[in-house]
């Protein structure tokens, strides 16, 4: 990662948003940053906070199981010109 990068954020990790001179470097906050005042993120408390939930459930407790998954089975594949692993074995519910 390029210095100027890791002036933005020294945690050296993706992403990072920087506006008006102000740094952001957590997604969930950047997603609420950027919906703010938008449709996207209603003014009403109550939906604001189902909102905030799945974003922090999904930060806490779905990312690293997600981002391994996606890694083995899709990046890995794609990037080494291979096939995926052998899904077989996953049963449907």
């Amino acid at each position: 990662m390029s210095p100027e990068f890791l002036k933005v954020n020294p945690f050296h990790q993706v992403p990072a948003f920087v506006e008006k001179g102000n740094t952001m470097i957590e997604s969930a906050s950047i997603l609420r940053y950027v919906a703010e005042g938008s449709d996207l993120y209603p003014g009403d408390f109550n939906d604001q906070h189902r909102i905030d939930t799945i974003l922090d459930f999904n930060a806490t407790y779905l990312r690293d199981e997600l981002e391994a998954s996606v890694m083995g089975n899709v990046l890995i594949p794609v990037l080494s010109n291979s096939p995926p692993p052998n899904t077989s074995t996953c049963s449907a519910r």
